[in-house]
């Protein structure tokens, strides 16, 4: 923040420039708006009483019989993408994302991995290496997931992804009640931990010239805008005894901003984080870099006039926004809105749902049809089945039922289509005959956007929280203990026992392919290098492969921890013949260990 003091006319200036930025972006995306709230209506499976023509709030008799019935189209298409995206991103029992911490000089002299250690008996390391300090990055990372409902949040960002488009999650710290394994057993204590809170794109605004600002070369980073209601009452109480220090993330309040305000209303809240530039008549403009502003537009209780009032001004505590944005499918570079499948299925849906109760219409038609009679005669037909009528008595055949049914499954077809709703999706069989194979493949092909959609989001905004999260957490946190999985352990760490430098890799539940192609690799390279160190072997050269340690690796990679508890490391091989007296006769002589090396490359045979 400056140093200089803000003026009124500051303040006035930026209140005014906020509010005129929300009424603009509002007024701009006014279309989105409305799709959104027909997509609402839809998922509800309301109907839109476009039919039933509704007058002073009373429904004309002579079209009360007309259908009106909502497709679940819509619906099923946000459930089940949401079920798909939550398996594809998170999957159950599996890790889903990776750490890789940098093992610095500084980071290597300053923590000792044994005094990490939580009780005698474990299977945690004695000895740090990248792969100790990875995986604990990775578990403490988990164990804050695990402390609030992370897989819920990030379902409630997809579902706003799949239906507006936009996903909008932001990073806030919670104080928890978390618990702590200590020697006086489980014990609660308050902890401040980072937090992807979802947020709804109705109540965020954003920045429409953040592609434009790209473009020119400039700096100004995109300032975003969250609105919000709050009793008057509530938010008078909050600005006298909140903390005026605008260094603090929980304070930054201006005393008597709010004086006069109608305690008795509701205001609306503003709130701007980026970058401000305020312009000054007399002096150079006031820059503002990643400010978070609090803007409050209620009514004044002696007036009754509604001003616009800063009440709140503070410094983002982190270098960086906390939005992470979720886009869906982004078609224009003018704008910071994208597409959904639900957006795209919207008029489909509505025509379809149009073509529905148009052939339930035929349908009660035909099944009572419209009745002539000869003016001339007094009866009064009835319609129903085995009725007997005169010969003045005839049916009118109003439309063709099949005709219209055509068109209803056409254009359920092409909803499919565009929003990728199949059928195997669905849960339905296509085909009776194929094998279980081309049913995984036809069921990948048939979510393969919402494969799309997670794949983006696990490179970027879901890669960006695990920096962020990190970064937050390391930042607040003191003693936490926890436990790391592979390792069957828990760990007592501080803010010293963390690396200072860590790459993310967010795979989802694309790992185990991918491992398992890794692995396969390795094992390749390495029965080609047994065959080159058998060579060397038999030109009289010491062989370079250390086969204990190879046997200890294969038993890593295959998920063993306490390799000790299965492999010797001491004393000869039985049956070995000519063993080596080198440290306790564990090595085997050049000729048997040529044989093993074989072995080993060619499967044994």
């Amino acid at each position: 923040m400056p140093e200089t003091r803000f003026t009124r006319n500051d303040k006035d200036v930026i209140a005014e420039k906020i509010c005129d930025v929300h009424s603009k972006r509002k007024r701009d995306r006014g279309h989105l708006e409305r799709q959104w709230a027909e997509i609402d209506r839809q998922i509800a499976m309301e109907p839109g009483f476009n039919i039933l023509k509704q007058r002073q709030g009373e429904i004309e008799e002579a079209k009360s019989w007309m259908a009106e019935t909502e497709l679940p189209n819509q619906a099923e298409t946000l459930e089940i993408s949401c079920a798909d995206a939550r398996r594809l991103m998170v999957p159950k029992g599996a890790d889903w994302f990776a750490a890789h911490g940098a093992l610095t000089d500084a980071y290597l002299k300053r923590v000792d991995f044994t005094s990490l250690i939580a009780g005698d008996e474990n299977n945690v390391p004695s000895q740090i290496n990248q792969d100790n300090a990875d995986k604990l990055v990775q578990g403490l990372l988990v164990n804050w997931h695990n402390q609030y409902d992370f897989k819920g949040n990030l379902d409630l960002i997809n579902a706003e992804a799949f239906k507006y488009s936009m996903g909008v999650g932001r990073g806030r710290y919670v104080k928890k009640r978390v618990f702590l394994h200590s020697t006086k057993g489980v014990q609660f204590k308050e902890q401040k931990i980072p937090v992807l809170v979802p947020r709804s794109i109705k109540n965020t605004y954003l920045d429409t010239t953040c592609y434009s600002l790209q473009n020119e070369g400039q700096i100004v980073a995109p300032g975003q805008i969250f609105e919000y209601s709050l009793n008057a009452k509530d938010l008078l109480m909050a600005s006298k005894t909140g903390s005026t220090d605008v260094n603090d993330m929980s304070g930054g309040w201006i005393r008597n901003a709010l004086k006069g305000l109608d305690e008795d209303g509701v205001v609306q809240v503003l709130e701007w984080e980026g970058d401000m530039v305020v312009s000054r008549k007399t002096t150079g403009s006031l820059y503002l870099p990643n400010a978070i502003i609090s803007v409050a537009v209620g009514t004044k209780k002696a007036s009754k006039t509604i001003e616009k009032t800063i009440f709140r001004i503070r410094k983002n505590d982190v270098p960086y926004s906390s939005y992470v944005l979720f886009p869906y499918h982004k078609e224009h570079i003018d704008s910071p809105y994208a597409t959904s499948p639900l957006m795209k299925g919207r008029p489909l849906q509505g025509a379809a749902t149009e073509a529905l109760n148009r052939l339930m219409e035929l349908g009660a038609l035909q099944v009572q049809p419209p009745l002539t009679r000869d003016r001339d005669s007094d009866d009064q037909p009835e319609v129903y089945p085995g009725a007997l009528w005169g010969d003045d008595v005839k049916a009118a055949i109003i439309g063709d039922p099949q005709a219209m049914l055509a068109v209803y499954s056409s254009l359920l077809t092409q909803y499919g289509d565009v929003t990728g709703t199949t059928s195997p999706r669905l849960g339905q069989q296509t085909l009776s005959h194929t094998t279980a194979f081309s049913k995984e493949a036809e069921l990948a092909r048939a979510q393969i956007r919402v494969n799309d959609y997670v794949d983006s989001t696990l490179e970027t905004p879901l890669t960006r929280w695990l920096h962020m999260e990190y970064e937050m957490g390391r930042k607040n946190m003191g003693e936490e203990m926890f436990y790391i999985k592979p390792y069957g352990g828990f760990v007592r760490v501080k803010k010293s026992s963390l690396p200072d430098f860590v790459e993310f890799e967010a795979f989802g539940a694309g790992q185990s392919a991918d491992e398992s192609a890794r692995f396969q690799r390795r094992m390749s390279s390495f029965n080609q290098a047994l065959q080159m160190d058998q060579l060397a072997v038999s030109t009289g050269q010491p062989p370079t492969i250390d086969l204990q340690k190879a046997i200890t690796q294969v038993l890593l990679e295959g998920g063993w921890t306490d390799v000790d508890a299965i492999t010797r490391s001491e004393g000869p091989v039985a049956g070995a013949e000519g063993a080596q007296g080198v440290e306790g006769g564990s090595e085997l002589s050049p000729g048997l260990q040529s044989t093993a090396l074989q072995a080993l490359a060619f499967g044994g045979q």
